[in-house]
């Protein structure tokens, strides 16, 4: 029997591209600089949606899901440029998960005034609600 491979559902590539392992990253490791996309889907935890971005060689890089993260991007906007910076572990000063250990990230967003000039703005994150892990 032979298969008409012209009526076929294509299947479209993975746009993930590069996914980022935490437990693969440095302290101070610079993740992503580049525009962030938004949500995809984590197929694990589907409450718990993975971030994706594209970096200034057009790469689409998705980092995993982290409350830390997760919350801090709730509300920078789809098509911002942002610099996202893997601190390591830091233990977790309050909330259910009090004194364990929890991936920490540097968020600074990137914005250029009237005159063209760009500026860093460090997204102030919380270590130790009860949502991050």
């Amino acid at each position: 029997m032979k298969y008409d491979f012209s009526k076929m559902k294509k299947i479209e590539k993975s746009t993930q591209g590069k996914f980022i392992k935490y437990s693969e990253c440095t302290p101070n490791q610079v993740l992503v600089e580049g525009e962030y996309l938004g949500q995809v889907t984590n197929k694990f935890n589907p409450s718990k949606p993975n971030l994706k971005f594209k970096n200034n060689n057009e790469e689409i890089i998705t980092l995993p899901a982290s409350g830390q993260l997760n919350y801090a991007f709730e509300d920078i906007e789809v098509g911002t440029l942002v610099g996202v910076t893997y601190k390591g572990k830091e233990k977790m000063e309050k909330g259910t998960f009090k004194g364990k250990e929890a991936n920490a990230f540097k968020i600074e967003v990137y914005q250029q005034d009237e005159e063209g000039n760009e500026r860093k703005e460090e997204v102030q994150l919380p270590l130790g609600l009860d949502n991050l892990e």
